[in-house]
């Protein structure tokens, strides 16, 4: 007589493939949402590794010729070094300087843009301000700062408050027993709440944000710095904040060919140590379109007389199909003892 066997092996076997069914497919969801991931970190390593490409280049253009036969090469050997460092970065200074990779030359597809300021070309306010006194050190730098905030308040259409934000600095610098560490610490000041937005500073991209009738920001860390060792600024290297506080051209997107074509002619009456009051009208008010008598003479004041740039900053952007890293640099000039000098990086923020 044929007896009836339980059917738990069919049982068994159904739990077995729901077990490894639901197995294969957290897995599978697992993988579709590692490997997107995976993929967006290797670019965004990638990009960083050619923002950090990109300062070298940086590098290179402000030492210049690694050696002097190069320099002769080019019928530079006349020209004084200060002449020969304006001439490579006048024409491009406060303005992006894009060069395009390709897989089959440089091994990746993708983007450099670099931009090279000047920190001599901005205010340090560190070397403005008597923090043993807790005052600025006299009336015209008292008579500079309300221009500044004046300006900016015009800037900005007001979102500075020039009056508040003018005491409110005096206010935060009279509390400090020491210097500014970084020119970012003025971020916790309420009235600087405009700068949140506007911390590092961003060159134009297209002729339709230099235009006339799109307001521009000015920046943070484009108009003040910590980096200097002089109350003075550098004329011949404004930052682009600076030059719009001053009312002068700012940095047009496209006009480095345009630039390059007559630095030569802005260069030529370049002196070691200048006279402004005589000097000004012959070589830089052809830069800027703009003469001497023209500025307040608490700006004027400020102005260096000697050329000697020490510190400078970079902007580097490197992008890997959509996906970009962005790095600003100190830059200092640095001595060594066999009386050679060149710049290095000092410092660098990831923005």
């Amino acid at each position: 007589m044929k007896q009836n066997k339980p059917g738990y092996i069919l049982i068994l076997t159904l739990m077995a493939i729901a077990l490894i069914t639901t197995i294969i497919t957290k897995m599978y969801y697992q993988s579709s949402a590692y490997l997107p991931l995976a993929d967006l970190v290797v670019k965004r390593q990638k990009a960083a590794n050619l923002a950090l490409g990109g300062l070298q280049m940086a590098l290179s253009k402000l030492n210049g010729p690694q050696n002097q036969e190069e320099s002769d090469s080019k019928n530079k050997k006349n020209k004084s070094k200060e002449a020969l460092l304006l001439e490579r970065i006048l024409p491009s200074l406060n303005r992006w300087q894009a060069f395009n990779l390709k897989e089959d030359v440089d091994g990746v597809n993708g983007q450099i843009k670099i931009c090279v300021s000047c920190e001599n070309g901005k205010v340090n306010l560190n070397q403005l301000y008597d923090f043993a006194k807790h005052e600025l050190k006299d009336a015209k730098i008292k008579q500079l700062m309300q221009e500044i905030f004046a300006a900016l308040g015009k800037l900005t259409k007001n979102q500075i408050d020039s009056k508040l934000a003018n005491e409110a600095l005096m206010k935060f610098l009279s509390e400090r027993k020491y210097q500014l560490l970084d020119a970012t610490e003025l971020l916790q000041i309420p009235e600087f709440s405009y700068f949140k937005q506007h911390v590092f500073y961003h060159p134009p991209q297209d002729a339709e944000q230099t235009s006339e009738n799109l307001p521009r920001p000015v920046y943070l860390t484009d108009i003040f710095t910590t980096w200097t060792s002089s109350p003075q600024v550098e004329p011949w290297l404004f930052s682009d904040s600076v030059l719009a506080l001053l009312s002068f051209p700012r940095a047009q997107a496209n006009d480095i060919m345009k630039r390059d074509g007559k630095v030569k002619e802005w260069t030529k009456n370049l002196k070691e140590s200048s006279n402004w009051q005589t000097d000004w009208d012959k070589s830089l008010g052809l830069v800027y379109g703009n003469e001497l008598a023209n500025l307040p003479k608490s700006v004027v004041s400020l102005f260096e007389t000697k050329f000697n740039p020490q510190v400078f900053s970079a902007i580097s952007c490197g992008t890997i199909e959509g996906i970009t890293q962005t790095v600003y640099a100190i830059i200092k000039l640095q001595s060594e003892n066999t009386g050679s000098s060149f710049f290095v990086i000092e410092k660098l923020y990831w923005i």
